[in-house]
């Protein structure tokens, strides 16, 4: 595939998605982005759980965005980047 597929949550689970859009794939690639690390979510958990990682980034936050409307980042921010299955 040339590129990545951007696809709304409300489209369906991980799994309807994957097999919607990349169902002859013999390996999918999730990224797990800055949103994963504003505070008051589950931090993507359910997304990553049992995925095995292919890369990872970690470095310290700076509030970004309007706080107020986005939260908080988490201290330290991890962009990383998970296969599937």
């Amino acid at each position: 595939m040339p590129s990545p597929i951007l696809v709304r949550e409300s489209e369906g689970s991980l799994d309807e998605v994957i097999a919607r859009y990349a169902k002859d794939a013999s390996c999918v690639r999730l990224y797990y982005g800055g949103d994963c690390n504003i505070t008051y979510t589950d931090h993507c958990r359910q997304f990553v759980e049992g995925r095995p990682l292919i890369d990872e980034k970690r470095f310290w936050s700076r509030p970004y965005g309007n706080t107020a409307d986005y939260g908080y980042g988490e201290p330290e921010i991890v962009l990383a980047t998970y296969a599937w299955p």
